[in-house]
């Protein structure tokens, strides 16, 4: 008899064991046999811009719900809007996630600041300092020129970093590119928001898969951005291999604190040029650098920064005259 129980009591045992060891095997099955339910990950979800890079170029952008796009998140919260991975499957960062940038210790910031210098002018810049330059056959500082020659008629996506109001996405994508924007300014993109798909994030940190982008494009930022350099190797990062950076900004030997232009045809240029700094002196109070400030490299200091990001320049574009205003270059990523 004391056989018998001690047979049935091992049985017993092996029978939970078995049962213990299919559970580890197969988290999801549950003691009473069903499949817990269903819950959505917050790393499966995608951003407008993520969902562009999944489509390819052609496709028409959806319009995001308010609760998904990172302008409406910051203003309506009042905390700054969760930082969305944008590659072909759109993943999220886990939050401990880190990755290099200059240094292998660099932690990935997934939240960007909630106000950014542009927000306070961004009603200004939208209807007063571009209308000047709207609605004339070219513009006159050549920026629509550089793009035409040095971005040129391509397919895929094309991310625009430092978009602003999406001012330029309707000729990139008349070239037939997918037009991408990134900003930090919620002020500005409020208005880029019908543009293009955008996202809100630091330009040092973009929210993009490595090797995602075929294009990349930055028009008249480059001074907004005290890291320029970090956000040079930063673009690598995010280019395919063989895809090119344009680079359209002012020129480092003719614009800056240092120079006087109130002349146009005779531009005095003062001390100051061999200086990189941060300025907000300007010969004028109609343009952008007495509001928010600019930086400044001279121009072996900007080239340099192109060919440690790994960026080999390969064509250059002079605009605006007598005095070129715009310096833009193409550079393409080995």
């Amino acid at each position: 008899m004391a056989s018998h129980r001690l047979g049935q009591t091992r049985r017993l045992g092996e029978q939970a064991s078995v049962a213990h060891r299919n559970r580890r095997r197969h988290p999801k099955i549950t003691q009473r046999g069903r499949a817990p339910k269903a819950t959505l990950d917050r790393r499966t979800r995608s951003s407008s811009v993520g969902e562009t890079l999944a489509r390819g170029c052609g496709a028409p952008a959806p319009t995001p719900a308010r609760h998904d796009n990172p302008v409406h998140a910051g203003r309506a919260t009042g905390r700054p809007p969760p930082r969305r991975s944008c590659s072909l499957s759109c993943p999220l960062p886990p939050p401990t996630y880190r990755r290099s940038i200059t240094d292998r210790h660099t932690a990935y910031s997934r939240h960007v600041p909630s106000t950014a210098p542009y927000d306070e002018i961004a009603d200004w810049y939208e209807h007063e300092f571009l209308t000047r330059s709207r609605g004339l056959s070219r513009h006159p500082l050549g920026i629509d020129s550089a793009l035409r020659d040095l971005l040129g008629a391509g397919k895929g996506p094309c991310l625009e970093i430092g978009c602003g109001t999406g001012e330029w996405a309707a000729m990139v994508r008349g070239l037939g590119w997918t037009p991408i924007g990134v900003d930090l300014s919620a002020g500005m993109l409020s208005h880029a928001r019908g543009r293009l798909p955008i996202a809100q994030a630091d330009a040092v940190h973009l929210p993009v898969t490595s090797s995602a982008v075929a294009a990349a494009i930055t028009v008249m930022v480059h001074t907004d951005m005290p890291r320029y350099p970090d956000v040079l190797r930063e673009v690598t990062r995010v280019l395919r291999p063989g895809g090119s950076l344009v680079h359209v900004g002012v020129h480092p030997c003719f614009c800056g604190g240092f120079a006087d232009r109130s002349d146009t045809a005779a531009v005095m240029i003062g001390p100051g040029y061999l200086d990189g700094n941060w300025t907000t002196e300007s010969w004028t109070n109609q343009g952008v650098r007495d509001k928010v400030g600019a930086a400044h490299w001279p121009l072996p200091d900007l080239m340099h920064a192109f060919l440690d990001a790994g960026l080999m320049i390969e064509r250059l574009f002079e605009g605006g005259a007598p005095v070129p205003t715009v310096l833009a270059i193409r550079a393409r990523k080995q």
